[in-house]
């Protein structure tokens, strides 16, 4: 894949990957799930993926993946 970073609209993606996947990291200092998924829900249909140090619930059509799961390719 080529890996960049992106915004849609004025909100942060932390990944692209070919425009295809859209993958958002939520970092460990206090924001919600809620908030970290706001971009990745915006964009039109494509593979959305959330990173977290523990699972979360899902959030439409983004799924949530470990930072460990994604490292491990899962």
């Amino acid at each position: 894949y080529k890996i960049s970073s992106g915004k849609f609209g004025a909100m942060n993606i932390t990944f692209v990957a070919d425009e295809k996947i859209f993958i958002q990291v939520l970092p460990t200092s206090g924001i919600s799930v809620r908030k970290a998924t706001r971009p990745l829900r915006a964009m039109p249909d494509s593979k959305k993926i959330l990173i977290t140090l523990k699972h979360e619930k899902n959030f439409g059509d983004v799924k949530n993946i470990t930072l460990r799961e994604f490292l491990l390719g899962g």
